[in-house]
């Protein structure tokens, strides 16, 4: 016999309250002596048996949602794929897997914040779905912030951003050029 509540309650992997429940009800054989409650070991080794017997099977991984990156006219990033798929995932916060050769390894996100000011000040807004097109396809904005699982998109975001900065500055050269005392 097992004569503490605690005991069996790490044993069966559940609360003392839920062991003193199956004492009161007889789930499991027990005896209140002195105030506490005496469980018959065997009795308690049957109920874990029992448990373990109905868990429930972990649901299996539901399909991966896949798409493909795309630019939009506004120069910002998103993924172009089966509109419900997207929504899907774009819903449940998980990830999507480009098709786009060099990216297919990524995990990306879905949805990006936008930062306006107007009248009543600074507003953010989550941007998700871009566009919808007839044929059942959608265009998601993608989360450029969040872009540990996408080593490959943020290399290549990076490596644009520095070509960017390079022909800005090359301009920029060029203006300071013309101000030069020798064409004045």
């Amino acid at each position: 016999m097992t004569a503490i509540t605690t005991t069996a309650a790490a044993q069966a992997g559940v609360t003392v309250a839920t062991i003193r429940t199956w004492c009161r009800r007889g789930v499991i054989a027990a005896i209140k002596a002195a105030g506490r409650w005496v469980i018959d070991a065997a009795s308690l080794a049957h109920r874990i048996a029992i448990g373990t017997m109905r868990t429930r099977k972990a649901k299996p991984m539901s399909k991966t949602t896949t798409g493909t990156i795309v630019q939009m006219k506004s120069g910002a990033y998103g993924i172009r794929g089966n509109a419900d798929d997207l929504a899907a995932a774009y819903e449940a916060g998980t990830p999507v897997v480009p098709t786009n050769g060099p990216y297919a390894q990524d995990r990306l996100y879905l949805g990006r914040t936008r930062e306006t000011y107007g009248d009543y000040g600074r507003t953010l807004e989550t941007l998700g779905l871009a566009y919808t097109k007839a044929d059942g396809q959608a265009v998601y904005h993608i989360d450029t912030t969040r872009l540990t699982d996408a080593p490959a998109l943020a290399a290549a975001l990076q490596k644009e951003q520095d070509r960017l900065a390079a022909a800005e500055a090359a301009m920029y050269a060029s203006d300071d050029e013309y101000l030069n005392p020798r064409y004045m």
